[in-house]
Order: C-alpha cells, then sequence, then structure tokens
C-alpha cells in the first residue's frame, strides 16, 4: 500500500521546521564564530600581538555593530596605542569609544583620555578639568571612581598644587559627594576628600567630619573599611584613644555584616584593627583585662593573621600586667611551639627557661599603625 500523501499544509510546516532549524544551525554557527573571534581579539591583546589583535577587533567591530562591541573595539585599540607610546592617536580612539554614551567602555574611555592629557607636561590644569568632567558625566561608572583616586593621589606630571588648588580640590569633592551622593561615585569622592584633608591640608578635623559622613551614607561600600582605619587613624592621633578603640571595633562589626551583604566579603584591614585594640588597651588605657580578651580574640579569630605572634606576646604581656605569671609563661610555651621563628621566639623561649625577665614595658606598638594613615595596606 502507498503512504498518504501529506497535504499542502503539512507540507508547508515541514518545510518551514528544516529552514527554522537550518536558520537556528546558521545563528548558533555564527554566535560561536563571533565569541571565537573576540576570544582570539583578547588573546592577542593581553599577549601584546597587536598587529593580530588589532585585525582581530576591526573583524569584531565590522561583525556587531551593537555600541557595546563598537566602543570596547576603540577601547582596546586605544589601549595598544597607549602602550606603544602614541598617545595622539590613543586619544582619538579613547574619544571615538567615548561617544558610545550608556556603555561602561565609554565612561573608561573617558577616563583613560582625561589621565593621558593630565599626564602631559604643563597640562596640569586641563587634566584636572578633565577628570573633574568625568565625574560630572559618569557618577555611576567605575571610571568615575579611578578618576578620582587619580586626582586625590595619582599626580604624576605636574608640580604639587599649592595649598589653594588643593582647598578648590577638596570643595568640589565634597560638593560633588551631596551632588551624587546616591551614585556609585559617591563614597569615593568622600573618602578621597578626606584623605586629600589630612595627608595635603593637615585638616585633622575636616577629615574627621569627612569620615563620619561617608561611614553614616554608605554602610555597604568597599571603601567602609578603609575609611573606618583612616578614621580610627585620626582619632588616635589626637588623643581620643576610647574613640579609637570603639571604630577598631565597629571595622570588625562590619566583617559579620557586609559577609551576610556581600557574601564573603573580607577587609584587609581586620588584623590591623585586631592587634591594634589589644595594644591601645594595654599600653594606652592601661586595661590588661580587656588587652588580654583582645589578644585571645585575636587568635582565635585570625589563625593566619601575620599578627599572630604579636598577638601571643601581647597576650603574655597583658597576663604579667595581672600579675599572672605562671599563665603569661604557659602562653608563651603555646607560642614557640606553634611560631618558633617568630622574631620574639627567642626572647620568649629565654622568659620560659628563666634566663631572662619580662622587658619593661614598650608603647610603640599602640602609636606605630595608627598614627601612619599610609602604613601596612595603605592606599
Amino acid at each position: 500500500m502507498r503512504a498518504p500523501r501529506l497535504g499542502f499544509a503539512c507540507a508547508l510546516i515541514l518545510v518551514a521546521g528544516v529552514c527554522t532549524a537550518c536558520g537556528g544551525d546558521a545563528e548558533r554557527r555564527a554566535r560561536i564564530e563571533s565569541d571565537e573571534r573576540y576570544a582570539a581579539a583578547e588573546r592577542a591583546f593581553s599577549q601584546k600581538r597587536h598587529d593580530e589583535a588589532e585585525r582581530l577587533f576591526l573583524e569584531v567591530a565590522q561583525a556587531d555593530p551593537t555600541p557595546e562591541t563598537q566602543a570596547l573595539a576603540a577601547y582596546r585599540r586605544a589601549q595598544m596605542r597607549e602602550r606603544e607610546g602614541r598617545v595622539d592617536e590613543a586619544t582619538g580612539l579613547y574619544a571615538d569609544a567615548e561617544k558610545f554614551e550608556g556603555t561602561e567602555r565609554a565612561a573608561f574611555a573617558a577616563w583613560r583620555k582625561a589621565r593621558l592629557l593630565a599626564e602631559q607636561p604643563g597640562q596640569g590644569p586641563a587634566g584636572r578639568a578633565a577628570l573633574q568632567a568625568v565625574v560630572e558625566s559618569h557618577p555611576g561608572a567605575s571610571g568615575a571612581d579611578k578618576a578620582v583616586k587619580y586626582l586625590a593621589v595619582r599626580r604624576r606630571a605636574e608640580a604639587p598644587l599649592t595649598p589653594a588648588d588643593e582647598h578648590v580640590l577638596v570643595q568640589w569633592m565634597l560638593g560633588a559627594a551631596e551632588r551624587f551622593k546616591d551614585k556609585s561615585v559617591g563614597d569615593n569622592l568622600l573618602f578621597y576628600a578626606a584623605w586629600l584633608q589630612v595627608q595635603r591640608g593637615g585638616d585633622v578635623g575636616g577629615a574627621r567630619n569627612t569620615l563620619h559622613r561617608l561611614t553614616q551614607r554608605y554602610y555597604v561600600s568597599p571603601l567602609l573599611d578603609d575609611a573606618l582605619w583612616l578614621l580610627a587613624t585620626l582619632e588616635r592621633r589626637q588623643g581620643r584613644v576610647d574613640a579609637a578603640i570603639a571604630t577598631c571595633e565597629a571595622l570588625l562589626h562590619v566583617r559579620e555584616d557586609q559577609n551576610y551583604v556581600l557574601g564573603g566579603y573580607r577587609s584587609k584591614r581586620l588584623d590591623d584593627a585586631g592587634i591594634a585594640i589589644g595594644w591601645m588597651h594595654l599600653h594606652l588605657r592601661r586595661d590588661a583585662a580587656a588587652a588580654e580578651r583582645a589578644f585571645k580574640r585575636m587568635l582565635d579569630e585570625f589563625r593566619t593573621s601575620v599578627f599572630r605572634d604579636d598577638a601571643y606576646w601581647g597576650l603574655a604581656l597583658s597576663q604579667v600586667a595581672q600579675n599572672r605569671d605562671a599563665d603569661a609563661r604557659a602562653t608563651l610555651r603555646t607560642f614557640v611551639d606553634e611560631l618558633p621563628d617568630s622574631r620574639h621566639a627567642r626572647t620568649a623561649r629565654k622568659i620560659v627557661d628563666g634566663a631572662q625577665g619580662w622587658p619593661p614595658p614598650d608603647p610603640s606598638p599602640a602609636a606605630s599603625a595608627l598614627l601612619n594613615p599610609q602604613g601596612r595596606g595603605g592606599i
């Protein structure tokens, strides 16, 4: 028996299905080829094979007319020109990328173009104006964050600003921080304004006020730990030891709260804050019991800290200060067993063996880290 013929409608459906499948396969192949071409372009760029990267990025841009891809291709080509020292060509290509407004790459291009200008000899004022314009035009982009930091700490080609110019820059930052307090650049503006206030202007009181504004406004911020650390520095510098300790304690609590909000956030300042609390209690407040608790917390919570030997040493000293010599020697025995190569280990062994007495109090650890805002883990 012959198979029944397909009806005309069924035949159309079958043909359409075949065409759709073919079209889908073609689209997938085109997408795969585009992804492979882009990956090859990025690989050539990272390996500094500029001729190949140039050709591939032009092909990427030709194949994909979307603004994001066009901006990326121009941006990468500009970076290659910058690497080669061809500043004018790099500036022109960054300007091309900047035209694609609304893309993240446009803000980065604006920042890189402004930075190139700022690094040219004699172009300091124009460069600063261009960097400020990046912030004003792209306050929600990370390119603006980079521009703010550069304005504060990355100056290269210009002479130091006069105090009057520093003041004008700080006032602009503080004003922009209010205009853009709901944008991602807001915390950067406050932090680096405070940094300038204390480092360039010596305005400790103004810096404290700025940092308080930051910590109260931006509880979830990548700069919050730096802000609290700098604030603790300033409190300690002005003799407000209790406020400095409280600020370091706040930094430790930020770890617990932001671990939940940010999913595993861990500040590089945590063990700095933990050890500083112990030293300030021991040497400045003369509260050996509080110091002992702080050093024990360090040992319990920071098992890989570079300050672990300092925590053992501080714990032993705090126990001695409470007339608990036996506990202190037991602490030192545990210490030298765990960290035999520590710089304190030789002295600790002599004390345990009875070959040496306890050294006199040395308050320098309570001051050295906190008194220098550019110390360990600086900006």
